[in-house]
């Protein structure tokens, strides 16, 4: 599927534009190297990369929704992962707007990257929230998934996942 590599391409250009971000900004702080001229270059490399990212990201993300309208008959659900790759498109087209209006300028503009990056991993849905559980009620034959594991042996499967207070048993819940 097209809108995968688009996605893949716009998250990865949206986290190179936050890495250079996490650069201008330690850099102008720490290193005297960083002078001017080298701080307008990342700069204007954190621009590019963000514009890249937001033509990617719109791209697969439409094509996903007229994707979904062919496999599933509808073109937006508002599950997790479409409303990830919506806050997404939305996060660089407010940056791209921020730096075109004059509201940031350099630095802000990296911190807005960084942010880029922290809404690009976001809090992952839990696996029950997720197309498995669309098919498996349109499909009661379907295999079903393992129930979760209970809080204390569980560990986050990959970066951003979180485990939520309401997955804590009842001795926890006042932490």
């Amino acid at each position: 599927a097209t809108h995968v590599v688009c996605i893949t391409i716009g998250y990865g250009t949206t986290f190179a534009a936050g890495a250079l971000g996490v650069a201008y900004v330690i850099g102008a702080m720490l290193t005297p190297a960083f002078d001017k001229e080298t701080r307008r270059e990342v700069y204007n490399a954190m621009y590019g990369m963000v514009c890249l990212a937001l033509l990617f990201s719109f791209f697969g993300t439409v094509l996903g929704g007229l994707w979904g309208d062919d496999s599933w008959g509808r073109f937006w659900g508002w599950d997790p992962k479409e409303n990830g790759a919506l806050m997404i498109v939305l996060w660089n087209a407010i940056s791209l707007h921020a730096r075109w209006g004059g509201m940031v300028k350099e630095r802000g503009f990296a911190m807005i990257a960084i942010f880029g990056n922290i809404i690009t991993i976001g809090p992952k849905p839990k696996p029950d929230c997720d197309e498995a559980k669309q098919a498996n009620e349109e499909n009661p034959e379907a295999p079903r998934p393992p129930p979760p594991i209970p809080f204390p042996a569980r560990r986050p499967r990959k970066i951003g996942d979180v485990i939520w207070l309401w997955d804590r048993p009842a001795s926890l819940k006042m932490i």
